[in-house]
């Protein structure tokens, strides 16, 4: 169906692939499945069949509660808990790497990107031009350039959540961390 070494530039979702297969064994959709079919992209590289994709970051060990929309151009990420900073999962804390990386973190050898998973708080909102950030390490959400674009893809992703009936929980009631804090030194939780 595709041939090897075909590259393409469309949007995808992890909620597209149950409608593709679905498509390629010439089954019906499920009414339930918000993903599309990519079976014209397969067939034609140059297809787009979605405009815009969502993400979600949730809890794996450590408290968490983002959301993202993916354009053709840009990423824009909300962060409903800013105040923490974003660590691996649980079980990647204790590894001979991470604790590496922590030591060098204190010690105030890593560069701004690599120190990202430590810092605290992050913003509320990130925006990055990807196609020209491929890395996205300069946030634009603070640009005045990007405010009209912002408010665009916020709407999209209240859109979205709307549409899903995804909502930030109450604190009191968002799983906490199988931790007992916010900080993610491995000298804190593992000994």
């Amino acid at each position: 169906l595709v041939p090897g070494g075909t590259v393409t530039g469309a949007l995808a979702s992890a909620v597209d692939l149950a409608p593709t297969l679905l498509a390629l064994a010439h089954a019906a959709p499920l009414p339930q499945t918000d993903g599309v079919s990519l079976v014209p992209v397969l067939r034609d590289p140059q297809v787009e069949v979605r405009t815009v994709a969502f993400a979600e970051h949730n809890w794996h060990s450590f408290r968490a509660f983002e959301r993202a929309v993916i354009t053709t151009d840009a990423l824009y990420i909300r962060n409903w808990l800013p105040e923490l900073s974003l660590p691996p999962p649980g079980e990647v804390v204790p590894t001979p790497a991470y604790q590496a990386m922590w030591a060098l973190y204190e010690a105030g050898k890593l560069t701004p990107v690599q120190s990202d998973s430590f810092i605290a708080p992050r913003p509320a909102e990130e925006l990055f031009w990807w196609t020209l950030d491929p890395h996205c390490v300069d946030n634009r959400a603070a640009d005045p350039a990007s405010t009209a674009r912002l408010a665009v893809l916020r709407e999209q992703l209240r859109e979205w959540q709307r549409q899903t009936g995804d909502a930030f929980p109450v604190l009191g009631k968002l799983r906490g961390d199988d931790t007992d804090g916010f900080e993610c030194s491995p000298r804190r939780y593992w000994s």
